[in-house]
C-alpha cells in the first residue's frame, strides 16, 4: 500500500499528471521508499507511530518519487533501465544515443526530504 494517494499527489503536492498510472507509480515510489529507508516503516502505522512532521515528510518524498518517475519516462522508465527525453515546462533534454550511464532511478528530492528525518540512517543505535 503506498504512503500517499492519488488525491494527495495530485490535489496537495499538485504533481505532474501522472495519468492512469497514478496508483501503479505511487505503489513503485513507496516501494523505493522503502527500500532507500531500509524499510523502517514496514509494519508501522505511519499515521500515528510518528510525529506530523515525518509523516508529511514521507508523504512528499513519496510524491516527489512518483513525479520524478512521471517526468523521466513513467512505468516504462523502469523496465529501459534509461531516460530518451525528458520534459519539465518549456525545457525538454533529450539524451543522446551513444551515452553509456544508466540515470539514477531515484530521486534527489526524495531523499532531501526523507534526510531530516532519521529514517536514512543506517547506522546502529545505541542504548545507555
Amino acid at each position: 500500500m503506498g504512503y500517499i494517494t492519488a488525491e494527495y499527489y495530485n490535489d496537495t503536492f499538485m504533481g505532474s499528471d501522472a495519468g492512469d498510472n497514478i496508483h501503479r507509480l505511487i505503489d513503485i515510489a513507496s516501494d523505493t521508499l522503502d527500500h532507500v529507508t531500509g524499510y523502517k516503516l514496514q509494519g508501522k502505522d505511519l499515521e500515528t507511530d510518528y510525529n506530523d512532521f515525518i509523516v508529511e515528510q514521507v508523504k512528499k518524498a513519496t510524491a516527489s518519487q512518483v513525479e520524478y518517475l512521471v517526468l523521466n519516462g513513467g512505468v516504462e522508465s523502469l523496465h529501459s533501465g534509461e531516460y530518451s527525453q525528458v520534459s519539465l515546462g518549456n525545457f525538454s533534454y533529450n539524451e543522446s544515443e551513444g551515452k553509456s550511464e544508466k540515470p539514477s532511478m531515484i530521486s534527489t528530492m526524495m531523499l532531501r526530504y526523507l534526510s531530516p528525518t532519521g529514517l536514512l540512517y543506517n547506522g546502529v543505535d545505541s542504548y545507555g
